[in-house]
């Protein structure tokens, strides 16, 4: 503590009763803050200490505190504020960035509650990644967090004994946190934020903004505050973070970095699955919503190819008679594997996808894909090596025309493989893609001094403000 001389020259002598030197010290900046000298916090170092905070911040004796409220009542009034600081949370926070003790390493957060107690491409996704930091080696201990459903759902704790779970709510401080799928409710941002001094997002697609009729109303702001206040963004390709960026453009300090998901054969496929013989049924895969076009695709199909079987997932109910559809989120991961693995050809309509897991699964069972063009389809062509063929459409006739020569028999023309590969560079595995993310909490530590979470602090107090 540094006081200045004019304060300490100028201070009221006499006998007021205070017995302790901390009580002097508090009637010593009573005094001074009524003539206008106000204490400020300016650390700028970081110490380890395992002195608890009544050490570090002594209070004077509970006599000495009633003689001075009732001399300066506007201590209340400080010892609330001081009470309510951001720095008092910050300084915990900063004090993760150097936990580097064998006893005391640095703390990642993982927040995987956008998962459900369902086999959906979001959980198989973040489940993709947490085989991925189970494989990796670090001095980091990594925490998962989790509803408490899920975690038993996937049988969690058991299938990774090197990662802690945490479930339902986060606790205690973190050095970074890092949501593994996109933000859907400012509350969870503030809820990692008051746990980690870095806070990181991994952006998986702009479809629900995009979309419109299934947005919700405050998503824009969420998403422009994410943005601006975030320390890092990660991107499952860069079609999703050229369009995330497009939409939401970011404030230069914050870190970048396309993880994409595992790109090679072997993770993406089941070894019992592999087993399954190739059928004659066409497989369209997509779910309910309008980009995904599944509807219109299956009555194309339906009536270009009348003695096909064709097998729909996600999507109920249809007219035309040689269509089998199942519910999405209701079939067992282990027959979605099957029918990928067995179908004959694999299409899917989608207009937008951000990454396209289920095409990357066909890919690795050797199997034909069809997909729309897209400039995603490009990249991730370019960036993996698969026994199965990617091939594009643009319109019904190039669809039809696709289908047909693959159930034919006939040469097709399918995208380039591995071109965004270097020689000998195999493609992506998960401990890759969790690689990636901890090298962006590692690239953004270099330079964490806090600033950055006391913006995002004073954000999010304003918008309470408004709120209230």
């Amino acid at each position: 503590m540094v006081i200045r001389r004019e304060v300490v020259k100028e201070i009221d002598r006499g006998d007021f009763g205070i017995a302790s030197i901390t009580g002097e010290l508090r009637l010593l900046l009573c005094q001074a803050r009524r003539r206008g000298f106000c204490n400020l916090v300016v650390n700028r170092a970081v110490l380890s200490s395992d002195l608890l905070p009544a050490r570090l911040y002594p209070l004077p004796p509970n006599g000495d505190m009633e003689r001075l409220r009732t001399m300066y009542p506007e201590i209340v009034k400080a010892d609330a504020w001081r009470a309510n600081l951001s720095q008092c949370r910050l300084e915990m926070l900063l004090g993760r960035v150097y936990a580097n003790d064998v006893g005391d390493r640095r703390r990642l957060l993982l927040d995987c509650r956008g998962m459900i107690s369902q086999h959906n491409g979001t959980s198989h996704s973040i489940l993709g990644f947490l085989d991925g930091f189970d494989a990796l080696d670090t001095g980091w201990q990594i925490d998962i967090l989790v509803p408490s459903a899920v975690g038993e759902f996937f049988q969690l704790q058991k299938r990774y004994q090197k990662l802690g779970l945490v479930l339902d709510r986060p606790q205690g401080t973190y050095t970074a946190a890092v949501l593994l799928n996109q933000p859907w409710a400012l509350s969870r941002v503030a809820e990692l934020h008051r746990h980690a001094l870095l806070v990181a997002f991994n952006m998986l697609d702009t479809i629900s903004w995009d979309i419109l009729y299934v947005r919700h109303e405050s998503l824009d702001s969420l998403w422009r505050f994410v943005a601006r206040f975030s320390d890092g963004l990660l991107y499952n390709s860069q079609f999703t973070r050229d369009r995330f960026t497009t939409r939401f453009p970011l404030q230069a300090r914050i870190a970048e970095c396309v993880t994409y998901h595992s790109l090679a054969a072997e993770e993406q496929v089941d070894q019992a699955a592999l087993q399954e013989p190739v059928g004659d049924y066409i497989f369209v895969i997509g779910n309910n919503y309008d980009h995904k076009d599944m509807r219109r695709t299956l009555q194309i199909l339906g009536n270009a190819f009348p003695f096909n079987k064709i097998v729909a997932i996600g999507i109920e109910g249809t007219e035309t008679p040689n269509v089998v559809t199942m519910p999405s989120g209701q079939i067992e991961e282990m027959v979605l594997q099957r029918l990928i693995a067995g179908a004959r050809v694999i299409v899917s309509p989608s207009f937008y996808e951000g990454f396209g897991m289920p095409v990357v699964q066909g890919l690795a069972y050797g199997r034909p894909v069809i997909v729309r063009e897209s400039p995603l389809w490009h990249e991730i062509a370019g960036q993996l090596q698969m026994p199965g063929a990617m091939v594009t459409f643009d319109d019904t006739a190039s669809l039809v025309e696709a289908v047909g020569r693959i159930l034919a028999g006939l040469p097709l023309d399918p995208l380039p493989q591995g071109k965004n590969l270097r020689d000998g560079e195999p493609p992506l595995r998960w401990r890759d893609c969790a690689q990636r993310v901890i090298g962006l909490v590692e690239e953004l530590l270099c330079t964490a001094d806090g600033r950055r979470w006391r913006e995002r602090e004073e954000a999010l107090r304003a918008i309470q403000v408004l709120q209230s």
